[in-house]
């Protein structure tokens, strides 16, 4: 989920359980910020650099 609204700040949310992800990101949205989602490492690295999130929430 990506809007790519400037004026939100950008949340890059990694977890692997996809509705973990689809609730968070929701929630986030909801809550007034750019989502973008990863579901592992690697993902998040790529999605890190190509996006430059404001923070990163991950699971564990």
């Amino acid at each position: 989920m990506t809007k790519g609204n400037a004026n939100r700040p950008r949340v890059l949310l990694v977890d692997d359980y996809p509705d973990a992800r689809e609730m968070y990101a929701e929630y986030l949205d909801f809550s007034g910020f750019d989502v973008v989602e990863a579901a592992n490492g690697m993902e998040a690295l790529q999605r890190a650099a190509d996006t430059a999130p404001d923070i990163i929430l991950m699971d564990l």
